[in-house]
Order: C-alpha cells, then sequence, then structure tokens
C-alpha cells in the first residue's frame, strides 16, 4: 500500500485542530482498479504450499495413532495383568500390613468390594478410552490425550479405593492411635 500523505502537501493537523479542507480537484486520482483473474489449468503458487501442510498433517495424524494405539495396549496390559491382583486385595494389603508391623487386619470384606469395584472402573475406562480414541482417529483429531485421561482416572480409582480400605480398617486405626500416643 502507498502512504496517502505523499500526494498530501498539506501540514497535518495538530491536537484538536480540524485539517484543512482540500478541494476534489486537486485530490490525487482513484487507484485502477484490480484485474479479474481468468482461472486456468496452472495450480496457483499456494498449491505447493498446501501440499506441504497436507503432508505435515498427515506425518501429525501416524504419530497420533501410533502413540494413542501404543497407550491403548499398555493400557489393556495394565488392566489384564492387574485384575487378579485387585481381585486379592485384602490378602495383599494384609501382607503389607504386617510387613509393616500393623497387626490385626480386619477389612477384609471391605477389601473384596473395593478390589471388584477397582476391575469393574478400570475395564470401564478402558472400553471409553478405546470407543472414543477410535471416534477421534476416525475423524482426523488428536486422540492421545483420551488414553491419558482414562490412566488418570484409573489411577484416582485405586488411589480413593485404596485409601478407604486402609483408612476403615480398625487394625491400622489402632496402629496410628498408638504410634501417636508413643510419640
Amino acid at each position: 500500500m502507498s502512504d496517502p500523505r505523499q500526494f498530501d502537501d498539506r501540514p497535518r493537523p495538530k491536537y484538536g485542530e480540524y485539517a484543512p479542507v482540500t478541494p476534489l480537484s486537486q485530490l490525487p486520482p482513484p487507484a485502477a482498479p484490480v484485474p479479474t483473474v481468468e482461472p486456468t489449468g496452472v495450480e496457483p503458487v499456494g498449491a505447493e504450499a498446501t501440499a506441504e501442510l497436507d503432508s505435515r498433517r498427515s506425518r501429525r495424524r501416524t504419530r497420533d495413532i501410533i502413540i494413542t494405539t501404543a497407550l491403548l495396549l499398555f493400557g489393556v496390559y495394565d488392566v489384564v495383568i492387574s485384575l487378579s491382583g485387585f481381585t486379592s486385595l485384602g490378602n495383599s494389603l494384609r501382607a503389607a500390613f504386617e510387613q509393616q508391623g500393623v497387626e490385626g487386619f480386619a477389612s477384609a470384606e471391605l477389601a473384596a468390594e473395593m478390589g471388584a469395584t477397582i476391575n469393574v472402573v478400570r475395564v470401564v475406562l478402558l472400553a471409553i478410552a478405546i470407543v472414543v480414541s477410535l471416534l477421534l482417529i476416525a475423524r482426523g483429531k488428536l486422540a492421545f490425550w483420551v488414553p491419558l485421561a482414562a490412566g488418570v482416572a484409573s489411577a484416582i480409582t485405586v488411589i480413593v479405593c485404596v485409601l478407604v480400605v486402609v483408612i476403615s480398617d480398625p487394625g491400622f486405626a489402632a496402629y496410628v492411635a498408638e504410634q501417636t500416643t508413643s510419640n
């Protein structure tokens, strides 16, 4: 664009002052109209840039698909491997309590219920993650965050359920009370 002041010899107005009025006959002629371009069989110059952008998007989609698949496979492996561990959550907590010197683990029933809850929630989260990831991949959107979010939700579920069992155990409460009074 050209500077409009190059055609105007008038002094610039100061703050609060009106610019002097120039008669129309002294104004520069209007710019020439932009010619229309007729379509031809030649690709526009931006076609190379568009092809490069499509190539980058394709690489990004491929990377996203690989990462999402790897995360989902890791999730499947983790859920399958840990099913038996959470099924016997009571035995695992009893052994951990005994190893730490806490005697009298009495929440085996609650531990069994929480272990089953953990297994169900983790399987459901995995199924949701798989379905949502496949839908996002089919639409060409980023999907790697879905298995990550499902993994975080799964970890929070495990932590909360195990804490409920540990905190509600009378043997653990007695151990904590004994430790606080001895100090």
